[in-house]
């Protein structure tokens, strides 16, 4: 089975039939879990589940990267590159771009040194998309260049 990340055809599948086809079973799940309203001093993280059938920890949560800030509210996420840049071998999968709809951060989460224990790698302060006259990051999409838009409600 050939994997939607081993960069010999770019990331992703050319067609979902594709990757329904040949691409191999995910062994891992990343999920943004927001703390909006439950206490507002604690902060928001990407939980890492194994999802792996064959693993000692599958259905467990075996990871948390949680934001340094309060109140991020992290919204939709999406890759660093994606199916748009198959056949691309010069982009591959390595990071999650989290955007936060409160505060305007944006995060980058490294998933390739270590994908079941990603660490953020980058942090792009709010000042970035003020200045562009933007607020409120919605979602994060790869586009086929290998540049990522990041749609934003205000």
């Amino acid at each position: 089975m050939s994997s939607c990340c081993d960069n010999t055809h770019g990331p992703g599948y050319a067609t979902p039939l594709d990757a329904f086809k040949s691409g191999s079973r995910e062994t891992l799940l990343y999920v943004v879990c927001t703390r909006k309203g439950i206490d507002i001093n604690t902060k928001d993280y990407m939980a890492t589940v194994d999802i792996d059938p064959d693993s000692s920890t599958h259905g467990q949560v075996i990871h948390r990267t949680i934001v340094p800030h309060v109140e991020d509210e992290l919204h939709h996420t999406g890759w660093n590159a994606c199916s748009s840049c198959h056949g691309n071998t010069a982009k591959f999968r390595s990071h999650m771009v989290l955007p936060s709809i409160n505060t305007g951060r944006i995060y980058l989460m490294d998933t390739k040194t270590n994908p079941r224990a990603p660490q953020i790698d980058h942090i792009t302060g709010p000042e970035g998309l003020r200045s562009q006259g933007l607020s409120t990051p919605h979602t994060a999409h790869c586009l086929a260049n290998g540049k990522i838009m990041i749609s934003c409600m205000g």
